[in-house]
């Protein structure tokens, strides 16, 4: 399906595959869902669809078109023997999870930041996915407020924030974005966007990126926020030439830990500034600890183009600049 012509240019592929069948149809996929959910994994014994009272009528017509019959022809709901027992189940998961999604939309206002904690404590990892594509619906009409009360919920909900914050990136636009996450900056507001400038590294959307980038230091110098070492490193690779020279000044000036000073060298390596990523490392490590190979592999790559025994503090076996 191509892009709109106008206006949002991104597909919801879900949406537009739920949005083809009749009434009658999403009827029974929504309560087929609905009953998955309740059972925590995909997969209901007949027995047990057979005794609710919504789903009876569609597992017993004979209609040769009829809802149930139709989606197991099409592939989209299967019917299976399994230790002498009969299950139903969906085919393709990522359907069930934006069924769910459409359940817990239509059931929002009951929903709240406390339930959602309590699913992804102790539901299935079936749930989880569905408390997380549920965020995503929200975030893609730009309703962020359960998400970002997630964030401060906890380090341990950080994960199931990113991919919400990514569809608000794209459908509702990255300044918008970021005003909302940072309208009053905690740790892990820092932390998440940092996860999420990954993720978006890792799908190498690097227009999204530049643009992410040099909005967040832009919002930044504005609110005289003190941002995240860590993500403030990762995001000027692809930041303005004004941004790089401002910001590294300041880097240079914190007091870093070892592992902030690692990512600091990682990126003068790649960013025109070899020389200062070897000093970096230099300094930081000492012959016990650049035994692990792990470690000498990360020195070899802060100057590929120097031998390794260039590293003047340093006494140790010859060793290539590769790693082997």
């Amino acid at each position: 399906k191509p892009l709109p012509k106008k206006g949002g240019q991104y597909l919801h592929v879900w949406k537009d595959w739920f949005n083809k069948f009749s009434v009658e149809e999403q009827t029974f996929l929504k309560l087929l869902a609905g009953k998955i959910w309740d059972n925590g994994e995909n997969e209901l014994l007949l027995d047990d669809v057979l005794q609710d009272e919504n789903l009876k009528p569609y597992f017993t017509s004979d209609l040769l078109n009829a809802p149930y019959a139709r989606m197991k022809n099409l592939g989209w709901i299967t019917r299976y023997v399994k230790d002498m027992n009969s299950y139903v189940a969906f085919t393709v998961e990522g359907s069930l999870i934006y069924l769910f999604a459409r359940k817990l939309v239509d059931e929002s206002n009951i929903f709240n930041l406390e339930s959602i904690q309590k699913i992804l404590s102790e539901g299935t990892k079936l749930q989880k996915s569905g408390i997380e594509e549920y965020l995503c619906e929200k975030a893609m009409i730009g309703d962020l407020q359960l998400t970002t009360e997630l964030i401060d919920a906890g380090e341990e909900y950080l994960d199931y924030c990113v991919r919400p914050l990514l569809y608000q990136l794209k459908t509702v636009g990255v300044e918008e974005t970021l005003n909302k996450v940072l309208e009053q900056p905690t740790e892990n507001d820092w932390k998440v966007l940092l996860k999420l400038n990954e993720k978006m590294d890792e799908l190498q959307s690097k227009d999204l990126q530049e643009k992410f980038s040099n909005s967040l230091l832009e919002l930044v110098n504005l609110k005289d926020f003190s941002i995240n070492t860590s993500l403030l490193i990762s995001i000027l690779p692809l930041a303005n030439a004004a941004f790089k020279n401002e910001f590294i000044s300041k880097i240079e000036n914190r007091n870093l830990s070892n592992e902030e000073l690692e990512e600091l060298a990682f990126y003068f390596t790649f960013n025109g500034a070899p020389e200062k990523a070897v000093n970096i490392y230099e300094n930081l490590l000492v012959y016990d600890e650049i035994s692990n190979p792990i470690k000498l592999n990360k020195i070899a790559t802060g100057f590929p183009a120097r031998p390794l025994l260039s590293l003047r503090k340093l006494t140790f076996p010859l060793i290539s600049p590769v790693g082997n």
